[in-house]
C-alpha cells in the first residue's frame, strides 16, 4: 500500500492523547502524585491507621509469646539465645505483615473512591 504523502503514521497512544485534550505524561505523573499523597494524609487523619497499628502490634506479640505456649512432642518450646535467629524470624514476619497492611491499605483507598 502506498502512503499518500503528507500523512503520517500517528501510534495509538499520540493518537488518543489527541483525543483526551492536553494530558501529557508529566501531567499525569504530577496527578498520581497528587492523588496518592491526598489518600496517605486521608489515611493518616482518620481512624483506620489506630486499628492498623493494633492489629500489627497483635501479630508481632503473637509471633513473639505463641511459641512459649506451645508444646511439641510433650516439651515447651524456648526461645533460642541466638539473638540472629530472632531478628530473623521476626522480620520475616514482620515483611508478611507490612504486605498484609499494605494491602489492607489499599482496598480502603480503591474503596474510598466509591463512597
Amino acid at each position: 500500500m502506498a502512503s499518500e504523502e503528507g500523512t503520517e503514521k500517528v501510534s495509538f497512544i499520540e493518537g488518543m492523547a489527541d483525543k483526551m485534550g492536553s494530558y501529557t505524561t508529566n501531567s499525569d505523573v504530577k496527578q498520581v502524585f497528587a492523588v496518592m499523597s491526598n489518600e496517605v494524609l486521608k489515611f493518616l487523619r482518620g481512624k483506620k491507621i489506630y486499628v492498623y497499628l493494633v492489629l500489627l502490634a497483635l501479630f508481632l506479640s503473637l509471633d513473639i509469646l505463641l511459641p512459649l505456649f506451645l508444646e511439641v512432642d510433650g516439651e515447651v518450646m524456648t526461645l533460642t539465645d541466638d539473638g540472629a535467629e530472632i531478628a530473623r524470624g521476626v522480620l520475616n514476619d514482620l515483611s508478611l505483615a507490612l504486605l498484609i497492611m499494605a494491602t489492607l491499605f489499599s482496598a480502603s483507598s480503591i474503596s474510598s473512591e466509591f463512597e
